[in-house]
């Protein structure tokens, strides 16, 4: 291109930067940026989201913080691939902090996360869960015993809970009562909480969700919800009339 004249854009270089990136050459990727400022072109948020994604994938931390940086300082933003990128580098880092940073930016970006990438984040929460218990850690230690069908590591994770004074929140509540716990003890418990009266809204976290699936009972509803009229659909919803409802029909259904 140089020899022929021909002018060089920014998108010329993004595509030598992916392949430096590709075989990990990274000195000549700081070589590519240099010379694509010399001949008058500027990065743009193709440019940092490749730049990030590329250091990431090589576990080049301060490198892709540093590009990140440039990137916001510019009022740029990230792409939901990028940002995935960047929780695989901190997963394999296993620094808690910037894990949850990025994840909740993700649950923003309605991101497709994959199966073995979700795994190996719950590894590093449960490994890191005695530094610091988030709720979302909690739910991964609840589901880990609820996966092996082992309702006494999920009561004693419930009893540690209660010692540590952590209040349940719907996730937890949800998790428990899917995976085979007394359904009377969750319902008074539901009631003691204050749920059963609140209105209805999924605030199980959606990794849990993705991981897991949204389970029978979430299923049932949204089938008996959607051969609902349009003005019983508008009405507030609570738990109460929800569980009321799923009552109904399954007695109806029994009818038949």
């Amino acid at each position: 291109m140089k020899g022929i004249g021909l002018k060089r854009k920014t998108n010329t270089y993004d595509g030598l930067i992916q392949s430096y990136g590709k075989y990990k050459m990274y000195s000549k990727i700081d070589m590519c940026l240099k010379q694509l400022k010399l001949d008058g072109c500027s990065p743009d948020q193709v440019t940092y989201n490749l730049l990030i994604r590329e250091f990431a994938r090589g576990d080049l931390l301060k490198r892709m913080e540093g590009a990140c940086k440039s990137l916001r300082s510019k009022r740029l933003h990230l792409d939901s691939s990028t940002l995935v990128e960047m929780l695989e580098a901190y997963i394999n880092f296993g620094t808690l902090r910037d894990m949850e940073k990025v994840y909740k930016s993700l649950l923003k970006s309605n991101a497709f996360l994959k199966e073995d990438l979700i795994r190996k984040l719950a590894e590093v929460f449960i490994k890191n869960h005695i530094t610091g218990r988030t709720d979302l850690v909690w739910c991964l230690g609840i589901l880990s015993h609820a996966c092996l069908l082992s309702q006494r590591g999920m009561k004693l994770v419930v009893l540690e809970m209660e010692d540590v004074k952590v209040p349940w929140n719907l996730s937890i509540a949800n998790i428990i009562l899917r995976f085979g716990f007394d359904e009377t003890k969750i319902l008074v418990m539901w009631r003691r909480i204050g749920l059963l009266d609140g209105s209805v809204k999924i605030d199980t976290d959606p990794l849990v969700l993705i991981a897991y699936g949204k389970g029978n009972f979430l299923k049932s509803f949204e089938e008996v919800y959607a051969s609902l009229n349009p003005n019983a659909r508008e009405k507030e919803w609570t738990y109460r009339s929800l569980l009321d409802l799923l009552v109904k029909q399954n007695a109806q259904q029994l009818q038949y």
